[in-house]
């Protein structure tokens, strides 16, 4: 992961991109997984 670091600006946004897209999914789980809770 520290290898992102030294990348260039577009692979940088890139990565951010790709990681909030992952906490977006996480987060549409998470809330999916508690609105089947009673």
């Amino acid at each position: 992961m520290e290898k992102w670091l030294d990348s260039s600006p577009k692979d940088h946004n890139k990565i951010e991109n790709l990681k909030a897209k992952v906490k977006e999914t996480n987060w549409a789980r998470t809330s999916a997984a508690m609105s089947d809770w009673p």
